[in-house]
């Protein structure tokens, strides 16, 4: 397995504290990518083979607040849309970066996308990789899902639902056989996937999705930007697994609102499809910014 280490790190400032970033490669005459990650709550960290594409340019993550080793958060009032997509920009503006290009993963690919509508002329591509757009779809998506859950499974989910009860070895294991169907169908999982899953900001998660995957109860629970997907005119590619929390109908759904897009379905793949397929993923990301 690859060591995803780099020594180029370090913090910028946000109003509300600081925000760690990591950047891999060198600045060439290639447009630096910036990757920015799912949750909300995770870390950058299940992102990392990506990597690999900073032999011809910078590859750059960071750490949303109150994520990884970024600051924590002390005013869960700004846990909104609006909040990540500054702190994007200003990420941006402190590394200097003119141009750029963008990638977001889940909940990244509504920060990248409302970033790019209110903000012409930075980003010259971007990359939607399961695209969390609409909020209530999300979760309609992973809702019909489970159909697909063994009898006993979909049951444990939906009496944890009814009681709030989260803590019990019925939803525990549910939940493990969801995420190995339509999450991450590595087994078992490396390290970085362990340490983004095992570190994910619950106040965060909690705050602005809700306890539940299945139904959203936070402060995006309204959230739905497609209307604002007109306003992007620089080309996009959409990537979504086979068996993808974000089913493949939703993703071309959302291409049909962008001027510019295409959408790529990588087989036998689901959410995390960046790391089950690396080298066919970062072959199609390669293609796409060349």
């Amino acid at each position: 397995m690859k060591n995803y280490e780099s020594n180029n790190i370090g913090f910028i400032k946000t109003e509300f504290g600081k925000v760690f970033y990591k950047i891999f490669g060198e600045k060439t005459e290639k447009l630096p990518l910036i990757v920015v990650h799912g949750g909300p709550g995770a870390l950058h960290n299940y992102l990392l083979p990506i990597s690999e594409l900073s032999s011809d340019r910078q590859v750059i993550f960071y750490d949303q607040l109150g994520c990884g080793k970024s600051d924590e958060v002390t005013d869960k009032s700004i846990l909104k849309l609006e909040y990540f997509v500054n702190e994007l920009k200003e990420l941006i503006n402190q590394l200097n970066i003119k141009k750029c290009d963008l990638l977001g993963q889940s909940w990244g690919t509504m920060v990248v996308s409302e970033f790019i509508a209110n903000n012409p002329g930075i980003a010259q591509k971007a990359i939607l990789s399961s695209p969390f757009l609409n909020a209530k779809l999300f979760a309609k998506d992973a809702r019909e899902y489970l159909d697909e859950l063994d009898a006993e499974d979909k049951k444990a989910i939906i009496k944890s639902e009814e009681t709030g009860n989260f803590d019990t070895p019925e939803y525990q294991k549910a939940m493990g056989s969801f995420y190995s169907k339509f999450v991450c169908r590595l087994n078992p999982y490396p390290d970085y996937i362990n340490d983004s899953f095992n570190n994910l900001s619950t106040i965060v998660y909690y705050t602005m999705w809700g306890m539940s995957e299945f139904s959203i109860s936070g402060t995006l629970q309204n959230t739905d930007i497609t209307p604002n997907l007109s306003k992007i005119d620089i080309p996009v590619l959409i990537t979504v697994g086979e068996f993808d929390e974000v089913k493949p109908k939703t993703a071309e759904y959302y291409s049909k609102f962008l001027k510019n897009s295409k959408v790529e379905i990588l087989k036998d793949a689901s959410h995390l499809h960046h790391c089950e397929k690396i080298d066919e993923y970062n072959r199609i990301i390669a293609n796409f910014l060349e």
